[in-house]
């Protein structure tokens, strides 16, 4: 062991840096192993969620398909467990937005209010605290324990009378909070009366209905037979619609829905499987970059005492004794490694707690999966760097040895190639992969969104009908524009970031019925666009004090164009066929929209059609316009008074339009920002591999050096023929490294409907990069050798 701690001691900077080097890429698959096991967790807490599945509906016009939706019909659940056996229950789920909830002095908007059969208790699994799910009537509650202490403080809730969307609830139930592994994230549950007038109506759908299948059914078997049941119910669809309409059912398994479900009208953004395999991927790269140095500087620091091999072996020692020996030292660096990684995870685990990071690190140790990654780890780092080098080296015949031919042997060689040239190629992989990520996510911040957002705010209103309380919105609006810090103030259902939850059909009135768009569909009042500085293409926008405007409809130019293949403005004044409140009705044309990213500039622009808010249509949302340049603590203390001045007994949400509309990136952008770390630990690690990858080829091509100084070769060449050496690598590693780079990349891009191009700089800057890391990696012990005196070295007989 004495010469195993004086060769530490030898080369203690080498020998750090592997340890350092072993458990920070050890540490860093540990915490992606643990955001994958995160991710894949999703409602697996419910118990028997193998059972589960939720209903999603793919729409057809005219056998033309348009989307899918997680939807579905009120009467699907029912009919379907009436139909099949193997249905053992259902229960259908509405998400309410901005539900105002008011308990004596307590008043607040809550966003995760969900309304649901009283079968919901059956299915979904909920730690009850208090209360029971026995006997319950419509309009009973259940409520998370935090939504309670909110309205309730120390108050026992059951059985207390709380107001839910100005109707009278009583309190059954209090339930422990949901852990943020689902995709049901509730605070409130109301149980939804029995909808008579719905049980027939299979022409609109906005309820999400999951069902309790028999446990072992053959989920694709089952399907197939749902093929009939989606045939037979697509004609009644038909016949209550005014268009050629039909539908086909699928089933999403529950505990899939947030990796693989990418539907519209899901309860809330989900994760991306893509994301999950990349993270895969450059975990896997930044072990083997780990894993290669380790074996490799270990190898390099085990080569200079192979001497130490024969001293043992000509005094007496066994093969065996050395093996046990290599073996004992391979496992102190290895836990050595590993001890460093455990605490490195630790340490990361508890900065991201404190400082909120949207990425999950906390790591449950009592998950058997984290051992078997350590476990093979070290399995496999001491077979490598301890097991087989041993074997090798007892192996080895000391004449040749002496005779220098193992230095000389070509496996070593080409051994140490292949590991400098997998380097590189993952090196390269991660490093463009880091700059197409960040390149896509600047490309998002420049490109034009067709509207602008900045110095809008934004109040969250009630379901408040337009038409009902016009006077006193308009009266509102006027109070604000009274004032010279507001420039515009407009109403509208939906704002920018904001999925759409309206679709209509649409079509020319001489059109025939098969010719109908599908299309989203958005309420406003006039200012609406001015507010957010959407170009009107053509025509004009609603006068609000003109009633014929509520049978005018706008457009934007993506319907325009397919509904017209011509100029749209011969659109204009053009009838068109919608429905609109469960009836088919004709509108005019009056204005055609320039196209914006709604939603999201990852997708592309859907056709969408504007109607008047006059037109039956809900004031969710108030969009304020602040004059340029003014204060916005000024602008905010304005909005709160004047609407507490005209809205006593509403709750006040405020938010900034420019913000929301970006936290549908922050997700890529924390993705980004792993990536882009993990990147930099592959280049930082990559150096120390090439550190001692270069410092074996140079101390095995000593003597060639000094045969080459002998014969004249100076500075230059010494260096020349390093560089060109590895640059040999490097190019024969980058033919390797691109298309497996240029998959990863595009696949990513994928996502993006409006996406960067892949150009130059996807080769360059990598190849750059990787060539500046070999140059600081070598450049040392190139210059080192290429300044060593040949006599010395030339009377080393080996």
């Amino acid at each position: 062991m004495l010469s195993f701690f004086r060769s530490i001691k030898k080369r203690w900077v080498l020998t750090l840096l592997n340890i350092v080097g072993y458990g920070v890429g050890v540490a860093a698959c540990l915490l992606v192993l643990h955001n994958i096991l995160y991710e894949t967790s999703y409602d697996k807490f419910n118990k028997g969620h193998e059972n589960i599945y939720r209903v999603q509906l793919d729409h057809f016009y005219s056998d033309v398909y348009q989307n899918s939706t997680a939807i579905s019909f009120y009467p699907i659940g029912p009919e379907l467990q009436k139909r099949y056996p193997e249905v053992l229950d259902f229960t259908r789920v509405q998400i309410v937005n901005n539900a105002t909830v008011e308990y004596e002095e307590n008043r607040f908007l809550e966003e995760n209010v969900f309304t649901t059969d009283s079968s919901f208790f059956r299915m979904f699994s909920l730690d009850l605290v208090k209360g029971s799910f026995s006997n319950l009537n419509r309009l009973d509650i259940f409520m998370s324990e935090s939504l309670a202490r909110k309205y309730f403080g120390e108050e026992d809730p059951i059985n207390k009378m709380i107001t839910v969307l100005g109707r009278s609830c009583e309190v059954k139930g209090v339930y422990k909070d949901l852990p943020p592994t689902t995709h049901l994230q509730h605070d409130m549950l109301v149980v939804r009366p029995n909808f008579e007038r719905l049980a027939e109506n299979w022409a609109g759908y906005a309820y999400h209905t999951y069902l309790l299948l028999e446990p072992g059914v053959d989920i694709e078997n089952f399907e197939g037979k749902l093929q009939a049941f989606s045939d037979e119910f697509s004609q009644v669809s038909d016949e209550q619609s005014s268009v050629e309409y039909s539908w086909k059912m699928d089933l999403m398994k529950l505990s899939d829905i947030h990796l693989k479900s990418d539907v519209d009208f899901e309860h809330q953004t989900n994760g991306n499987m893509t994301n999950i395999y990349i993270l895969i991927i450059v975990a896997a790269f930044v072990l083997l970059i780990s894993g290669f140095n380790y074996v490799s500087l270990t190898n390099s620091i085990n080569a200079e005492r192979i001497g130490d091999v024969f001293v043992r072996k000509l005094h007496g020692a066994s093969r065996f004794n050395v093996l046990r020996k290599y073996a004992i030292e391979s496992l102190i660096l290895n836990f050595s490694g590993i001890a460093l990684a455990i605490i490195l995870t630790l340490i990361f685990s508890r900065f991201a707690e404190t400082q909120a990071l949207d990425f999950n690190f906390s790591i449950d140790w009592t998950n058997p999966n984290y051992y078997l990654l350590l476990g093979g780890v070290i399995l496999l780092s001491f077979i490598f760097s301890g097991l087989i080098p041993a074997l090798v080296f007892t192996s080895l015949n000391p004449l040749k040895y002496l005779k220098g031919e193992y230095f000389r042997s070509k496996k070593n060689k080409n051994f140490g190639k292949v590991l400098s040239m997998l380097q590189f190629a993952i090196s390269f992989v991660l490093i463009s992969g880091a700059l197409t990520i960040n390149r896509q996510l600047n490309y998002i911040n420049q490109v034009d969104l067709g509207f602008e957002n900045e110095d809008v705010v934004v109040l969250n209103t009630p379901r408040m009908g337009y038409e009902d309380s016009r006077s006193s919105l308009n009266k509102f609006r006027a109070d604000l524009m009274s004032s010279s810090l507001i420039e515009n103030v407009g109403f509208s259902e939906f704002i920018p970031g904001v999925k759409y939850t309206r679709d209509v059909s649409v079509r020319l009135q001489d059109d025939p019925a098969e010719n109908a768009i599908f299309c989203y569909a958005q309420t406003i009042t006039a200012p609406y666009l001015n507010v957010y500085g959407v170009k009107l293409k053509a025509g004009r926008t609603f006068d609000d004090d003109r009633d014929a405007d509520i049978e005018s409809i706008m457009i934007n130019e993506t319907l325009a164009k397919e509904l017209y293949n011509g100029d749209y403005n011969n659109l204009l004044n053009k009838t068109v066929v919608l429905p609109w409140h469960e009836e088919y009705r004709t509108f005019k044309i009056v204005g055609i929209v320039g196209d914006y990213h709604h939603e999201s500039i990852k997708n592309a622009v859907q056709p969408c059609v504007f109607v008047s808010l006059r037109n039956d249509g809900l004031a969710y949302n108030t969009s304020i316009k602040a004059s340029p340049g003014k204060n916005v603590r000024e602008v905010a203390e304005l909005i709160e008074s004047t609407y507490k001045a005209n809205f006593p007994d509403r709750v006040l949400d405020l938010f900034y339009a420019d913000t929301f509309y970006k936290q549908q990136f922050e997700s890529d952008i924390q993705f980004a920002n792993l990536i882009e770390l993990f990147a930099l630990l592959a280049i930082l690690m990559s150096g120390v591999g090439l550190l001692g990858l270069a410092s074996n080829e140079t101390r095995k091509r000593t003597r060639e050096v000094a045969i080459r100084k002998v014969n004249g070769a100076g500075m230059r060449e010494i260096t020349k023929l390093f560089v060109l050496h590895f640059l040999k690598q490097i190019g024969v590693t980058m033919l390797i490294a691109l298309p497996v780079s240029l998959y990863i990349a595009d696949s990513w891009l994928d996502n993006f409907a409006t996406r960067v191009d892949i150009g130059i700089w996807f080769f360059m800057y990598p190849i750059l990069i990787t060539i500046l890391i070999s140059a600081l990696s070598m450049g040392h012990h190139v210059f080192k050798v290429a300044l060593v005196n040949p006599v010395r070295i030339l009377k080393d007989e080996r």
